[in-house]
């Protein structure tokens, strides 16, 4: 997948992340709409490398759940054996699947989260060699966050294993220029209504962007002129 765009303050070097399958998380229930206030970021590993692999999510603030990097690919909390050994693909989770699929009805009943960011990139074109990167930004550089589930599981090689997931739903203009889907952005506003449970969570799959990004197409230094 496309990688988010780092906040400033966040060093995106961190090689043992090379690998997204290495780790993921599970979580234990929030009820309580409480949001942690805490200097958040997301990370990348490279530019041009696909994968976010860890963030600092915003999750409720029950059960345990301390604020440290979380890795990006969630990991069930019914998982057993080693890491490793968990092979499916839930670094993104379907907003019209996510009660029903197999690795997400726990966390989205009980374990919801936010992960701000301060923008994203998204790649078009077929092939690697016609791929287009762009840069999708708030132009009022207001707060933006995409909604998500984390976990929390123990494995028999790596310990416990904090991990989360984003959702996916169809995109509204204009990020439907770039994909038919696209991860859910809110505010802090609407990020609270996410971490309500008891909520209905309908109408967070369906925001309208309106005017707030800006999508800029990210050139090349090799393309630039000197």
């Amino acid at each position: 997948m496309d990688p988010l765009c780092p906040l400033a303050t966040v060093d995106p070097t961190e090689a043992q992340d090379r690998r997204r399958t290495e780790n993921r998380t599970e979580a234990e229930t929030p009820q309580a709409p409480a949001v942690r206030q805490a200097q958040s970021s997301a990370t990348r590993a490279d530019d041009d490398v696909d994968g976010v692999h860890r963030a600092l999510p915003i999750a409720n603030d029950v059960d345990g759940k301390g604020m440290a990097m979380d890795r990006w690919w969630l990991v069930p909390w019914w998982h057993r054996g080693r890491l490793k050994e968990f092979k499916l693909t839930t670094f993104n989770a379907r907003s019209e699947m996510v009660a029903t699929t197999r690795s997400f009805p726990a966390a989205f009943a009980k374990r919801r989260c936010l992960i701000p960011v301060d923008g994203w990139y998204e790649f078009t074109g077929e092939a690697r060699k016609d791929r287009v990167k762009w840069h999708v930004t708030p132009r009022r550089n207001d707060d933006l966050m995409f909604i998500g589930l984390w976990d929390r599981c123990e494995t028999t090689d790596a310990g416990t294993i904090e991990s989360f997931t984003m959702l996916m739903r169809l995109a509204a203009p204009p990020l439907d220029r770039l994909h038919s889907r696209s991860r859910s952005p809110c505010c802090t506003r609407t990020g609270q209504a996410w971490l309500d449970t008891s909520a209905d969570a309908a109408p967070l799959y369906a925001l309208d962007n309106g005017d707030r990004f800006a999508i800029e197409q990210v050139r090349s230094q090799a393309a630039s002129p000197a």
